[in-house]
């Protein structure tokens, strides 16, 4: 993927085909327990950045139709974590788990 700047945020890629912005998401696994719950660094630090982060990307496809919005996860708790808390945060964006091959 090759970083793009739109609208004063920055994401992983931007599918034109699709009007599609992108973000991917590699390695967070190990930042969860084995309840599948960020440890307490990651809930403090990282989840907030992560959810303020979607929530940015959020409002700028809201403003841009007919924009869309997908975030890739190479890992699966990862993925199921973000895609259950974008629900209510950032409802635009569309989760896909995408392990490397």
């Amino acid at each position: 993927m090759t970083e793009w700047s739109f609208a004063g945020a920055d994401f992983d890629g931007f599918r034109s085909s699709l009007c599609q912005l992108e973000e991917a998401k590699a390695r967070y696994d190990q930042f969860f327990d084995k309840m599948g719950e960020p440890k307490r660094f990651f809930r403090l630090f990282g989840v907030t950045k992560m959810l303020g982060q979607g929530a940015n990307q959020n409002a700028i496809v809201v403003a841009n139709a007919p924009a869309k919005l997908r975030w890739y996860f190479m890992q699966p708790v990862s993925h199921r974590y973000f895609t259950r808390a974008f629900r209510t945060s950032a409802p635009l964006i569309v989760t896909e788990l995408k392990p490397m091959q």
